[in-house]
């Protein structure tokens, strides 16, 4: 689940892992003579090769991070993909093919006033404890998004 207990848990995890990890580094110690990069699956041992500048270096310390970087990206993607695929799953795809018993509504506009009521309770800071309003927005643009893709696709 994002937000709430779940999120703050896996941080903990990763927290105490990184943590783990240094202390054993400073443990150990560098056994390779090398100099050290630190990338989202720890610290590694790296000997660049000897005709690498310094530039070359910086390139490739540029690169790891980014990678890391990136990661964080598609972790947060896939997060909010199976936060949705598990909404769609409760509420029967209300977002994408409402029931339309009261509202008359498109589902291109219901989505646009559920991410109203998103904004105003992030605005007025109105928020429950097991939801995460800028998680729930967020889904809202992706399910816009699709809405957008499937009225194309039907064209």
């Amino acid at each position: 689940m994002i937000g709430g207990n779940a999120d703050t848990f896996s941080y903990l995890v990763m927290g105490i892992n990184a943590i783990l990890l240094v202390m054993a580094f400073l443990l150990i110690g560098n056994e390779f003579g090398a100099k050290t990069v630190v990338t989202g699956y720890g610290i590694k041992p790296f000997s660049p090769p000897s005709n690498w500048t310094e530039e070359d270096l910086a390139e490739f310390v540029a690169l790891l991070e980014a990678s890391t970087e990136n990661q964080a990206i598609a972790d947060v993607c896939d997060k909010i993909k199976e936060f949705l695929i598990e909404k769609n799953r409760k509420y029967g795809n209300s977002a994408l093919a409402p029931v339309r018993v009261f509202s008359k509504a498109t589902p291109e506009e219901q989505i646009l006033v559920r991410m109203d009521d998103k904004l105003s309770r992030i605005k007025n800071r109105q928020n429950d404890d097991d939801e995460d309003p800028f998680v729930d927005l967020l889904g809202y643009l992706v399910l816009y998004l699709a809405q957008k893709e499937l009225e194309t696709n039907h064209e």
